[in-house]
């Protein structure tokens, strides 16, 4: 039995939520040129989703759960929604170290297909024991794309009024931040973050 791995990028990040958001797999040749097939995929899934764990750069440390599977059968994707529970790989998303996801398993069945000089290895059936958030994924399309933050300014003038308790007028502040709470929310802003 071959071990399987395949990175595919994260495309939506939540962080008032801790979800992310992105493709796991689909038929994108990867780095190495392998070809994961969509009906090997949607075989897997369907053991696989009884325990949706999700795990850190194929180490045994879990640090999330998958909430979402959806089996595009339009764009023959596995994608997720996947919420990170520990602090530290949920730091290494937001800050970038984690770009996508990688698809653990055991490869059980697979076929060589040719095309002209270039020879591929298509993933006819495989077990799949886990997904990753990775560094770098061998998928290209399962890169993180999106950040989604909810109140982003209101929370950092939050945490710089916090910092001036006991330096500056406590009334003053507590006026500046009743005012503060009196805003609309703001809108969810789009575009990837590191912070």
């Amino acid at each position: 039995m071959n071990d399987l791995t395949r990175f595919v990028p994260i495309k939506k990040i939540d962080e008032e939520q801790r979800m992310v958001y992105g493709i796991a797999t689909d038929e994108t040749p990867d780095l190495v040129n392998d070809i994961i097939d969509y009906e090997a995929t949607k075989a897997a899934v369907a053991e696989w989703s009884k325990w949706r764990n999700i795990r850190e750069m194929h180490r045994p440390s879990a640090v999330g759960v998958a909430e979402e599977i959806t089996l595009n059968d339009d764009a023959r994707s596995l994608e997720l929604a996947v919420r990170v529970v520990d602090d530290a790989a949920w730091e290494k998303v937001k800050r970038g170290v984690y770009k996508g996801f990688s698809i653990g398993g055991a490869i059980l069945d697979k076929v060589i297909e040719k095309t002209g000089k270039t020879r591929r290895r298509r993933v006819t059936k495989y077990m799949l024991t886990e997904v990753s958030l990775v560094d770098r994924p061998k998928n290209p399309s399962a890169m993180f794309t999106l950040v989604k933050r909810r109140n982003g300014m209101k929370n950092k003038i939050r945490e710089l009024l916090k910092g001036l308790r006991g330096q500056a007028d406590d009334e003053a502040l507590d006026a500046i931040e009743q005012e503060l709470e009196a805003l609309p929310e703001e809108p969810v802003t789009k575009g990837v973050t590191a912070e």
